[in-house]
């Protein structure tokens, strides 16, 4: 198993690889990854199921499952491991083959990081304004996420909308 990347932040999305190689000699079929075990399930949740779902692996064949996982809004930093497994069945016998459960864990870091979202935005004076006169833009922003958020500013410019131009005089 590898996950990538190794280390993301609250709300990241990470992917975690299986790679199973048939080493029988005999086609497997229906080959699928099965679903992975986490250590830690406050950490991430699920977000898409192993693709692909079953192929056919001829004998000395590999095939990459891949497994979607979100990082949950963490306070404190974390680590998650996964475990998984692949299973089959033996083209000749029908019979049930299956991978050992992968033998060292992968390990993902999930970090907590800051979320900002703007609240608000007032224009003073409120309604139109005649050309030349000045006005100001206050914006209210909360930071929603667990990690801090330091030295905020707003964007180098705020993009106008509507018709008429803005030149900006100052920032606060």
């Amino acid at each position: 198993l590898t996950a990538v990347p190794s280390s993301v932040g609250t709300g990241g999305v990470f992917t975690v690889l299986m790679t199973v190689k048939n080493s029988g000699d005999a086609t497997a079929q229906s080959v699928s990854g099965q679903a992975l075990t986490a250590s830690d399930t406050g950490l991430v949740t699920f977000t898409a199921m192993a693709l692909p779902m079953s192929v056919n692996l001829a004998s000395g064949a590999t095939q990459v499952f891949t497994y979607q996982y979100t990082a949950a809004n963490v306070t404190n930093p974390g680590q998650v491991s996964f475990t998984g497994f692949a299973q089959g069945l033996d083209a000749n016998t029908l019979a049930a083959v299956m991978s050992n459960v992968s033998g060292t864990p992968v390990a993902v870091s999930v970090f907590a990081q800051a979320n900002l979202s703007i609240l608000s935005m007032v224009f003073v004076p409120a309604g139109p304004v005649s050309v030349g006169q000045q006005f100001q833009v206050q914006m209210t922003v909360s930071n929603i996420g667990q990690g801090d958020a330091t030295a905020v500013t707003p964007l180098a410019s705020l993009l106008p909308f509507g018709a008429g131009a803005v030149t900006r005089l100052s920032r606060g």
